[in-house]
C-alpha cells in the first residue's frame, strides 16, 4: 500500500518536471527565432546603408565639381531675387501716376478722406524717396527690397543723372500729391479765397462749427506731417555729426519741420483778412439797408466779430494744439481790424459832430463794453472820455433847449383837488430828465453817475434862471388877470420839485453807495470801541501775571465797554446798522483776543501757572460768549445773541463757533507733554489753526508751546519736530498769512525753495 503511494507521487512529480522541462525548450526556441528575426532584419539594415553610402560618395564627388562654380550660383541666386523685386518695383513705378491721380480724385471729391489721402501719399513718398536716395548712392548695382546693394565702384553720377532725368517725371506726380494735401489743409483751416482776393467761405471757424472732427483730423494730419519732417531733420544732422559732415549742409535741402505750421498760420491769416472785411462789409451793408445810421450799422457789424472771436474760445480753441496759440492769431486779426476801422470813427471831432446822441451812447457803451471785456486799448480808452464828455454836453443843451420850449409856452394852470394851483412844468420837465437817466441807464456804472451829475447841474441852472425870472417879472406877472395864480403855482411847483428831487437821485448804483459809506462806518464805530479798550491798556494787559491771578478783569473790562456803548448805539442808529454793529464787534472782540494771546514771542515769557491761565483763558471764552448771547438791550427788548441771528450767526452754539480759533489754541496750550500733543482732537485743532495762520502757523505753535512752560532744548527739538511733520500734511502756503488776524512780532514767511534746488554752503571760516 506504501509502495503504491509513493509510486503516484513520483509519477506526479516526474510530469510536473516534464511540464517545465517542455516550457524551457519553448522559451529556447522562441528566443532563437527572435534571434534569426533580427539577424535578418539587420542584415536587410547593412544593405541599405551599403547603398546609401555609394550615393553620398556619389554626391560627393558631384560637390566637389560644384564648389568650384560656387561665385556664378550665388550670382545667379542674387539675379533671380533681383529679378523678382525688379518686377515688382517696375510694376509698382508705372501704376504711380495712375495711384496718385486717383488719390488726388478722391481729395477733391471727397474731403473728408484728407487723412487716408495722406497716409497714402505718404507711403508714395517714402518710397519715392528711398528710390532716390538708393540711386543715388548704390547706382546700377545688385537690388534689394526697395534700395539698391553697393557693388564694387559705387555708384555711377553720370548713370544717376540720366536715370533721374527718365524717371523725374514719372515720379514728379508723388510731390504734386504732397502738395494737394497740404493745399487742403490749408484751405480747411484757413478757408477759400478765389484768384481775385473774394471770400468764398470755409475755415477752421465754420468746420468747427459743423463737423469738428473734420477739423481735428485735418490738424492731427499737419502734425504728422510736422513730425515726419522733424524727425528726418534731426535724423539728418545726427548722423551729419557722427560721420564728421557739417549738420548744416547735410539739412539744406531738406523741408524745416516748422514748414507745416507756418504754412497753416499764412493761410489762416489770409483767408481771416478776407473773411474779416467780406463778414464786415456784408453785415454793415444789411444794417445800411435795414435804416440805420452809420455808426449803428458799423458797431452792429463789429459787435458781430466779437460774437466770431466769443465762438472761436469755444468751439476752435480746443481743436487746435496749444503750440498754435490760435486765439491770440484771431485776436490779433479781429482786434487790428476793428482798431483800424473804429478808432478813426470816434477820435475825429469833425465825425463825432456829426452824430447824433444816440449814436453816441451806443457808441460809449461799445467801446467801452470792448475796453473792459475784450482787450484795454489807450486809443479807445480816449476816445471814450472825449465821447462821454461830447455827450454830456450834448444831453445838457438838449434838455436846456427843452425846457426853454416847455417855459416858452402859455402855462396851463390847473387846481388840485385841495385846491392848490399848479401847472405841468415839473412833470414835463422831469420826464425830460428821466428821458435821458432812463437812457444812461444803459451806461456802465461810471458814466451814468456823470450823466447823473449833468442833469443835476441842469437842474441847478433852470433853477437860477428862475430865481432871475421871479426877481424881475414877478411884478408884471402879478398885475395879469390869472397873476395870483401863477405866482401860487410857482410856490406849489416848486415844492413838488424838491419832491421830484428824490426821484433823481435815488439811483440804484448812487444810493447803493451811501449804503456802502454807512456800512463802512459802522465798522469804523466797532473799531473804535476796540480803541478806546486799547487807549486804556485794557488789552495790553491781558495775559499779563495780573491776568493770570486774576487781580486784572480785563475781558470783563471789555464785555462792559461793549455793553455801554451798545445801550447807547442802539438809539442812535436805525435796527439794520445796530445788527451790523454787533456783528462786526463780536468779530474785532475775537480778533483782539487771538492776536493779544498770540503777540510777541520772543517777548513773552511762559505763564506762571500753566492751570491757572488755561482756567483764566476758558473763563473769559465763556464770559465773552455768554455777554455776545445773553446781554440784553433794552431799547430792542433783544439778547445780543438774537440781534446776532438777524446777522447770519445762528443755531445753537452759534457764538462759541466764532470763537474756535480761540478754543484751538486753548487745546495746544493745554497739551503740555507730547502725548497729549498727539491726541486726535489736539491734532484737529493744530491743523484748524495751521489753515488760519498758514506761512506763520509754524511759528504760532511753538509760541504756544514757548507759554507752557520752560522746556529744555531736546523737548523743544522734539515738539517741533513732531509740529513740522502735521504741519506739512496741511499743504504749503509759502507767503500766505492769515486774512482775518495780524500777528504782530512774527517774521513774515518765505516761500519755499523749488523741488530740486539747495541752498550753497558757505565756506568756514578758518
Amino acid at each position: 500500500m506504501q509502495t503504491d503511494e509513493m509510486q503516484t507521487e513520483y509519477r506526479r512529480k516526474l510530469m510536473a518536471m516534464e511540464g517545465q522541462l517542455s516550457s524551457v525548450v519553448r522559451s529556447r526556441l522562441d528566443g532563437v527565432k527572435r534571434a534569426r528575426d533580427l539577424i535578418s532584419q539587420s542584415a536587410a539594415h547593412i544593405g541599405e546603408l551599403h547603398n546609401q553610402f555609394g550615393k553620398m560618395e556619389h554626391l560627393s564627388r558631384d560637390c566637389r565639381g560644384l564648389f568650384g562654380k560656387y561665385e556664378r550660383i550665388k550670382s545667379l541666386h542674387h539675379a533671380r531675387r533681383n529679378l523678382s523685386v525688379t518686377a515688382h518695383l517696375v510694376e509698382f513705378y508705372y501704376t504711380i501716376p495712375r495711384k496718385a491721380r486717383a488719390l488726388m480724385d478722391l481729395l477733391q471729391d471727397q474731403p473728408a478722406q484728407l487723412k487716408y489721402v495722406s497716409e497714402e501719399t505718404t507711403k508714395l513718398e517714402h518710397w519715392r524717396s528711398s528710390f532716390l536716395d538708393a540711386l543715388k548712392e548704390y547706382g546700377d548695382k545688385a537690388m534689394t527690397r526697395a534700395t539698391f546693394q553697393k557693388g564694387k565702384g559705387g555708384a555711377d553720377p553720370l548713370k544717376y543723372q540720366l536715370v533721374v532725368e527718365k524717371v523725374g517725371p514719372q515720379l514728379s506726380v508723388v510731390k504734386d500729391l504732397s502738395e494737394a494735401v497740404r493745399a487742403q489743409i490749408v484751405l480747411n483751416i484757413g478757408g477759400h479765397v478765389d484768384s481775385q482776393g473774394n471770400w468764398q467761405g470755409g475755415g477752421c471757424l465754420e468746420l468747427a462749427m459743423t463737423d469738428p472732427a473734420m477739423l481735428v483730423r485735418t490738424l492731427e494730419v499737419a502734425e504728422l506731417i510736422s513730425a515726419r519732417a522733424k524727425r528726418a531733420y534731426l535724423t539728418a544732422r545726427e548722423d551729419a555729426e557722427r560721420k564728421g559732415i557739417d549738420p548744416d549742409d547735410a539739412v539744406a535741402g531738406l523741408e524745416p519741420p516748422e514748414t507745416m505750421k507756418e504754412a497753416v498760420l499764412s493761410g489762416l491769416k489770409t483767408g481771416l483778412e478776407h473773411k474779416i472785411v467780406a463778414q464786415f462789409s456784408q453785415m454793415q451793408m444789411a444794417s445800411v439797408d435795414a435804416g440805420d445810421s452809420q455808426m449803428m450799422a458799423t458797431l452792429g457789424a463789429a459787435t458781430n466779430l466779437l460774437v466770431d472771436l466769443e465762438s472761436v474760445s469755444e468751439l476752435v480753441v480746443p481743436c487746435f494744439p496749444p503750440h498754435y496759440e490760435i486765439l491770440k492769431v484771431f485776436r490779433t486779426a479781429y482786434e487790428g481790424f476793428l482798431n483800424d476801422l473804429l478808432y478813426p470813427l470816434v477820435s475825429s471831432q469833425e465825425r463825432i459832430d456829426t452824430y447824433d446822441v444816440k449814436d453816441m451812447l451806443e457808441a460809449i457803451k461799445w467801446l467801452e463794453y470792448y475796453v473792459s471785456k475784450v482787450e484795454h486799448n489807450d486809443k479807445f480808452a480816449k476816445a471814450i472820455v472825449d465821447l462821454n464828455s461830447m455827450y454830456l454836453k450834448r444831453i445838457k443843451a438838449q434838455i436846456m433847449k427843452w425846457v426853454h420850449n416847455l417855459k416858452a409856452q402859455e402855462p396851463e394852470l390847473i387846481q388840485s383837488s385841495d385846491g392848490k394851483w399848479l401847472t405841468t412844468f415839473p412833470d414835463d420837465m422831469f420826464n425830460l430828465v428821466n428821458v435821458q437817466i432812463s437812457v444812461a441807464k444803459t451806461l456802465p456804472e461810471t458814466f451814468l453817475g456823470e450823466v447823473l451829475l449833468a442833469c443835476l447841474e441842469v437842474l441847478h441852472d433852470i433853477q437860477a434862471e428862475s430865481m432871475d425870472w421871479i426877481n424881475s417879472s414877478w411884478e408884471q406877472v402879478s398885475q395879469e388877470d390869472n397873476g395870483t395864480e401863477l405866482l401860487c403855482s410857482l410856490v406849489n411847483d416848486n415844492l413838488r420839485l424838491q419832491g421830484k428831487m428824490d426821484e433823481v437821485t435815488a439811483v440804484g448804483t448812487v444810493s447803493g453807495g451811501y449804503i456802502e459809506v454807512a456800512m463802512l462806518a459802522t465798522s469804523k464805530i466797532a473799531a473804535s470801541i476796540i480803541s478806546v479798550l486799547e487807549g486804556a491798556d485794557i488789552t495790553s494787559n491781558l495775559f499779563t501775571p495780573e491776568w493770570e491771578d486774576g487781580s486784572l478783569e480785563g475781558v470783563k473790562s471789555v464785555v462792559e465797554t461793549h455793553g455801554d456803548f451798545f445801550r447807547d448805539l442802539e438809539l442812535w442808529l436805525p435796527d439794520f446798522f445796530f445788527v451790523k454793529l454787533v456783528r462786526s464787534s463780536l468779530d474785532l472782540v475775537v480778533k483782539m483776543y487771538v492776536e493779544q494771546l498770540a503777540e510777541n514771542p520772543a517777548q513773552r515769557k511762559p505763564f506762571v501757572t500753566h492751570h491757572e491761565a488755561m482756567n483764566q483763558i476758558d473763563d473769559d471764552v465763556a464770559l465773552m460768549c455768554a455777554f455776545f448771547q445773553d446781554e440784553k438791550m433794552p431799547a430792542l427788548g433783544l439778547t445780543l445773541g438774537e440781534i446776532l441771528e438777524q446777522a447770519g450767526i445762528t443755531g445753537a452754539g452759534a457764538v462759541q463757533v466764532q470763537f474756535q480759533m480761540v478754543y484751538d489754541m486753548l487745546a495746544v496750550l493745554a497739551a503740555n507733554t507730547l502725548d497729549l500733543l498727539q491726541v486726535s482732537t489736539t491734532q484737529a485743532s493744530i491743523k484748524r489753526l495751521v489753515v488760519e495762520f498758514k506761512g506763520q502757523g509754524l511759528d504760532l505753535l511753538m509760541h504756544l508751546i514757548a507759554l507752557q512752560g520752560k522746556w529744555t532744548s531736546e523737548e523743544r527739538a522734539a515738539r517741533r519736530e513732531f509740529l513740522e511733520r502735521l504741519v506739512k500734511t496741511c499743504g504749503t502756503f509759502g507767503t500766505e498769512v492769515s486774512a482775518r488776524f495780524e500777528l504782530r512780532g512774527y517774521a513774515l514767511p518765505v516761500a519755499a525753495a523749488p523741488a530740486g534746488s539747495a541752498t550753497p554752503l558757505k565756506k568756514p571760516k578758518k
